[in-house]
């Protein structure tokens, strides 16, 4: 679940078959309905959290993008420029998730 809705990690469990996981990437402002029994123990299900990635490899990563070695502008969806309202309306879309800007990049350049 790379969301972090609530509605998307509940269809994330629900969904999954006997002895399932359900890896948890997004990131939730509120807590995901679970019963544990039903949903979870029962079917020997799992949820486990998984990080994207790890604060040391952010450089790397960064080093890769600028080399053009690797590509995100698949997975990117909006830009906006290093500048506190813009940066400031990003989080406000994320309280309020619209559907549109799911990865946003901050760029200093433009």
């Amino acid at each position: 679940e790379l969301v972090g809705l609530p509605v998307t990690s509940e269809q994330a469990v629900k969904s999954l078959g006997v002895q399932g996981r359900a890896a948890m990437v997004g990131l939730a402002s509120a807590p995901t309905p679970v019963n544990t029994y039903r949903d979870l123990i029962g079917k020997e299900r799992e949820i486990i959290g998984v990080s994207d990635h790890l604060a040391e490899e952010i450089d790397e990563l960064i080093s890769l993008v600028q080399q053009g070695r690797l590509d995100v502008a698949p997975i990117v969806s909006k830009s906006v420029p290093l500048d506190e309202a813009a940066i400031n309306d990003v989080f406000d879309a994320l309280d309020t998730y619209d559907g549109k800007a799911i990865r946003t990049v901050i760029a200093i350049d433009g």
